[in-house]
């Protein structure tokens, strides 16, 4: 099982540090630190091109990526309400062709 694959929202479409609550923990999550947080909005960016590309969500492209993984039969995902049940299911349907994968893997090969 993978416990969040959206990366506690950083990789969603509408994630914005600044928006967020003050008390909210994803202030203080690694991810939110320079220089990393600065390397995640640049890769957040490219995969949002990549599922634009595929008339897509960053969440469904998320998604899509880690449930083909082989390794992974499951995801937990934190849903909040319909709206986002709806918008995560989304990604069920969506098998990545090879092109796609590839170009997934280049993005991510900047993480490190």
């Amino acid at each position: 099982m993978c416990w969040s694959p959206l990366a506690s929202g950083f990789l969603t479409d509408g994630f914005d540090l600044d928006s967020l609550e003050p008390q909210d923990f994803r202030r203080r999550h690694p991810y939110a630190q320079e220089t990393r947080y600065t390397l995640l909005r640049q890769m957040r960016g490219r995969l949002q091109d990549i599922a634009r590309d595929h008339q897509r969500s960053l969440t469904e492209l998320a998604i899509a990526w880690v449930l083909r993984q082989l390794a992974v039969t499951g995801a937990i995902m934190g849903i909040r309400d319909e709206g986002e049940a709806r918008a995560m299911t989304k990604a069920l349907d969506w098998k990545l062709d090879d092109e796609t994968i590839q170009a997934i893997k280049e993005v991510l090969a900047s993480w490190s």
